[in-house]
């Protein structure tokens, strides 16, 4: 039985929150593995060349923000865009082909379809070894690849890095979208560290109580971005306390979930899609456990550790040590 909310804390993040890192390892090995063999399909004549400085590791597993279970990888496999020429359409990228030799079954109208490189890129995998299934990712922009060997499915964008210094990824219609996951990535490091990297294993446990929610959910993403741009605007000044920064974090939750939300790339607007009614069911949820979390750090203040303890268990589930 832990004697201090610290102590319940770690144990607990260790235990049913955290990645074990030697799985964390297996994963990586097996994301490299599989881009090796992928960069084999550019070889081929009939296929796209492809170009592995622009793959890029994108999503909660890259940025060190993957709870537990891990069950998903992302990735971005680069193609070669040479040759090839693109402009904006209104909400989305049209890539032409002039070059009947590098269309390789994948165009309509000279352009190049994004579903169409999604099927070609899938028919391809089948070629690695240790392989169960592949198939379109529900929102039409990935391959969702299931390896024999692993719990984990890894999900597979093809891409193409323009001189203007973004991606273009399918859009799920055919055509193809910016977007520039860098950004993200590079906007969690930094916070972490300002933080003295402790935002990570915050993020992940706000993720878990997320997931226990019996109603509506926070998008993975969207959760990471409230948080964040909460961060953003505090200073840091050695001190962390994890029961006074959930506290905060909740509370910023419950706030911030009511409004629309900016895309910190400033590529898609406003990512809050949620309606009013699910709105308002995030705002009670986390309304409320910033109460009970405000209780737990009273709590642990007066030097009652144990009731603390109990709160906290209270939030958080059974699995939470008292």
């Amino acid at each position: 039985m832990p004697k201090t909310v610290n102590s319940a804390f770690r144990d607990f993040l260790d235990d049913e929150v955290n990645l074990d890192p030697g799985q964390s390892k297996r994963a990586r090995d097996s994301r490299n593995y599989l881009l090796t063999n992928i960069a084999e399909f550019g070889k081929a004549a009939d296929f796209f060349d492809l170009y592995s400085d622009f793959n890029l590791y994108y999503g909660s597993f890259a940025r060190k923000t993957k709870k537990k279970p891990l069950d998903d990888i992302d990735l971005m496999v680069g193609f070669s865009g040479n040759g090839y020429v693109y402009h904006k359409e209104e909400d989305h990228y049209l890539i032409s082909v002039n070059n009947e030799d590098k269309e390789y079954g994948c165009t309509d109208d000279g352009y190049l379809n994004s579903r169409k490189v999604i099927e070609l890129l899938k028919s391809r995998l089948y070629q690695i070894s240790n392989y169960q299934k592949a198939e379109m990712h529900r929102n039409m922009q990935a391959i969702t690849l299931q390896l024999c060997s692993y719990p984990w499915n890894f999900d597979i964008v093809p891409c193409f890095y323009t001189i203007d210094e973004f991606y273009l990824i399918p859009n799920g219609y055919g055509k193809w979208e910016r977007t520039d996951p860098r950004i993200d990535n590079d906007r969690t490091t930094k916070l972490n560290q300002k933080f003295g990297g402790h935002l990570l294993e915050l993020i992940r446990l706000v993720k878990y109580l997320n997931s226990r929610k019996s109603t509506v959910t926070i998008s993975s993403y969207l959760l990471e971005v409230i948080i964040l741009n909460y961060y953003d605007n505090q200073n840091f000044n050695g001190n962390w306390k994890l029961d006074d920064n959930l506290k905060a974090v909740f509370r910023e939750i419950a706030t911030k979930v009511l409004n629309d939300i900016d895309d910190p790339k400033e590529i898609q607007g406003n990512i809050n899609t949620l309606d009013w009614e699910d709105r308002y069911k995030i705002f009670t949820f986390f309304n409320r456990k910033a109460y009970e979390a405000s209780e737990a750090v009273l709590q642990r203040i007066i030097g009652n550790e144990q009731k603390a303890i109990e709160i906290w268990g209270g939030i958080f589930g059974e699995d939470f040590p008292r």
